[in-house]
């Protein structure tokens, strides 16, 4: 079956979104409620997820502005359910087999080893306050136009 995926509406007065940035390329399996790509306007950037698992058709570019209500892309739950069988089972194969060589750390099974680690662990934990309590307190933040600096989208495309 064939689920459109549709811009959402965001707001009663907004008629188009720019598509910012895709998660998932064309072909890619998605689950779920598996984010797919976003969207911004000049109120809102919103996260839009998938509604089922599936194969996704992606039918409009990164970048591109786009009408709300329009279909982006489509997600093919017939095919998910097909290519989604075989490989599962091979990999969850050799997820079985690599588990116990890569299992975490062997703890020591002796009293002797035992008494010896308790006291270790506890005094590991205070000294990393410690430690990080001699750092510098950073002044306050200086807002300028630069790359680690978000701005709505409204802002941005002022600034544009």
């Amino acid at each position: 079956m064939l689920i459109e995926i549709k811009v959402p509406s965001v707001g009663e007065s907004v008629t188009e979104a720019l598509l910012a940035q895709l998660f998932k390329s064309d072909g890619d399996l998605v689950k779920n409620d598996e984010p797919l790509f976003v969207i911004e306007t000049d109120k809102v950037t919103l996260e839009v997820v998938a509604e089922a698992g599936g194969v996704l058709s992606i039918k409009v570019a990164e970048g591109e502005t786009v009408v709300i209500g329009a279909v982006v892309g489509t997600l093919d739950t017939d095919a998910a359910a097909k290519t989604a069988d075989e490989p599962v089972v091979a990999k969850g194969e050799e997820e079985v087999e690599a588990t116990p060589a890569s299992a975490g750390p062997i703890e020591p099974t002796g009293p002797e080893s035992t008494t010896e680690s308790t006291p270790a662990a506890p005094a590991a934990k205070v000294t990393e306050p410690a430690a990080a309590s001699q750092e510098p307190v950073a002044e306050a933040p200086v807002f300028h136009r630069g790359e680690g600096v978000q701005f709505a989208p409204s802002v941005r495309r002022l600034m544009a």
